[in-house]
């Protein structure tokens, strides 16, 4: 996946392995109160959540994913993704895993 939106919503969810920052990026996402509560649109985050305050994307996204645990790749390569930034699944979205 690709772009600041769809980043910030894998991150949400916790289903971004790695989260790929490729350039830099004048892109503003939203943080509410817990480090993976990002999102690219301030209705995106929960409505109880405390005054969300924004930042670059570029700075947060990878905060949110050392907290969800993923990983994080800078590249000083040119990649074509969109917002410059980009992610792979760790799990399908909305997809249940039966560990039993």
């Amino acid at each position: 996946m690709e772009g600041v939106n769809d980043v910030a919503r894998a991150l949400r969810n916790g289903t971004a392995k790695t989260v790929v920052i490729a350039e830099p990026t004048e892109a503003v996402v939203w943080v509410g109160d817990a480090p993976t509560d990002v999102a690219a649109e301030r209705d995106d985050l929960q409505p109880t959540m405390n005054s969300p305050i924004s930042c670059r994307a570029d700075e947060a996204l990878p905060c949110a994913a050392v907290a969800s645990g993923a990983e994080v790749d800078v590249t000083v390569r040119r990649s074509g993704l969109r917002d410059g930034v980009g992610a792979t699944f760790s799990r399908a979205p909305g997809r249940i895993t039966n560990t039993m």
